[in-house]
């Protein structure tokens, strides 16, 4: 029996299951879009994004399925595109940055242009924000230019409250142009454009045409991505108690797990090891 660690999760209940529906399923697939996160699901959660590292193990299983003909992978994450490449440097991939906001690989590019419109907004929403939080120890704020983020990993515990009255008080001027999210200790600001994850690999699988959709994420903003591919396999990692992934994975150890056992699967032709 093939078993990794990945769970059934139905509403609030998590059911142990062994791989071999995902196995049938990936074996008689022509081609696999393997769309993957970053912090989180590749690398693990740390203090400050810039400390974030792909493990070698991780950067060598993807290495092996890039080499797979049938296998494209996608990475979709909120850090800058260029931050993303920068961190993963995987060749044969396509990358979408900023929440899918810009996109780039295998000849494919594009960037929203209203987003792109709305750069200064954003830019003084920045400025704002910094201004509001600087006197709160541990919290500041990342322009990544399309979208921003205040990370609050290191604030103090009695210090939140204050944070997210800041926070409001500073997007109420906001609020017809910019939507936030939460996710795991960081607050996620993004133009109003209607476009999020989920419509980044829509686009993508637009263009390369028939393939099955993996999707593995650990963040609220990868749930879009998940219904986006709900035709395909699922997979939420993470601290998220609960998802719409049709599976769980616990987490980079057990999303390097996956990737070394679909790198293996697949080149077997899907026989049981």
């Amino acid at each position: 029996m093939d078993t990794i660690g990945v769970s059934l999760h139905e509403r609030t209940r998590v059911v142990a299951t062994d791989l071999s529906e995902i196995r049938d399923r990936i074996t008689v697939a022509h081609r696999i879009l393997l769309c993957l996160d970053f912090d989180g699901t590749l690398a693990p959660i740390v203090p400050l994004p810039d400390e974030a590292r792909l493990p070698d193990p991780t950067r060598d299983a993807l290495l092996a399925l890039s080499r797979e003909t049938s296998v494209l992978l996608v990475f979709v994450s909120g850090r800058m595109l260029k931050d993303l490449r920068h961190r993963l440097g995987i060749p044969h991939a396509i990358y979408a940055g900023n929440h899918g906001l810009e996109i780039d690989g295998l000849g494919f590019s594009f960037t929203h242009e209203w987003a792109v419109e709305s750069e200064p907004l954003m830019h003084g929403l920045g400025k704002r924000l910094t201004e509001r939080l600087m006197e709160i120890s541990g919290a500041f704020v990342e322009d990544k230019g399309l979208t921003l983020s205040v990370h609050h990993r290191l604030v103090r515990r009695d210090e939140l409250p204050a944070l997210v009255k800041g926070v409001a008080e500073v997007l109420d001027g906001y609020t017809r142009s910019i939507d936030m999210t939460e996710g795991l200790e960081v607050l996620e600001f993004r133009p109003r454009v209607n476009w999020n994850k989920g419509s980044a690999v829509a686009w993508i699988r637009e263009k390369i045409g028939d393939a099955l959709p993996i999707y593995i994420g650990d963040d609220r903003t990868d749930e879009d991505a998940f219904s986006s591919t709900a035709d395909g396999i699922t997979i939420h990692t993470g601290e998220l108690s609960t998802t719409i992934a049709q599976y769980r994975l616990a987490g980079p150890d057990g999303v390097l797990q996956f990737l070394e056992w679909l790198g293996s699967t697949r080149q077997k032709g899907g026989k049981a090891q």
